[in-house]
Order: C-alpha cells, then structure tokens, then sequence
C-alpha cells in the first residue's frame, strides 16, 4: 500500500483518534504541495466534503473493507496554473483511495498496489 494522500488534523484540534473531522493536506503524490496549497477536507458521518484547491467537492464515503469514495460532485470555476494543477491531482486521487490509517496524528489515505 502507499499513501496517496496525507492529512494533518486541523490546528486546534484534538490528536485524532477517529478519521471524522476537518483535515488539511500535507502531502499529495506526485504533486510537491507549497505554503498556498490550501486542500482541506472535512469526514462526517459517510460524507466527504472540501475544498480540493481552486473548487469545492463532496462525496459519500463507506468504510466496510478498507476504504471507498463514491462518485465527486464539485462546482465547477474554472481553475487556472497552479490551483488547477493541484486540483486535477486531488480529484484524480480520492477514487482511487482503497483504505486509510492513522499515523501519528495524520490520516493517510492508501491505495493498495
């Protein structure tokens, strides 16, 4: 397995103990993210929402075996350089999440290879 993406907890949070919550991208593969990378997500009750770098994306979310991500819907700005570079990244990513773990404090989201 590898992670495809990493969240830290948002600042002021709890140490995570569970994935529900608001979470803010720490790292995406291949993409080397920069200080304005603003990706954070929010994991409520089978539902995944965020911002995904340029526009705003939500999805339902089943962990019976490991982890899937249903269908994204997002809006639909047009996204030009950089945000729609890390955008294109993030929502090719999250379908192929397949499970997830905890890390120290981080929730990486994994694709079995």
């Amino acid at each position: 397995m590898r992670a495809l993406v990493v969240f830290m907890l948002l600042a002021g949070a709890a140490q995570a103990e569970t994935i529900e919550g608001r979470w803010r991208v720490a790292a995406l593969e291949p993409l080397v993210l920069t200080e304005g990378d603003s990706i954070e997500l929010t994991l409520v009750e089978g539902r995944i929402s965020g911002n995904a770098g340029c526009n705003r994306f939500s999805a339902s979310y089943t962990m019976d075996t490991g982890m899937v991500i249903g269908p994204i819907a997002s809006t639909r700005m047009l996204c030009h350089g950089r945000a729609g570079e890390v955008e294109a990244a993030v929502l090719h990513a999250l379908p192929g999440v397949t499970g997830w773990r905890l890390v120290e404090g981080a929730l990486e989201l994994l694709e079995v290879q």
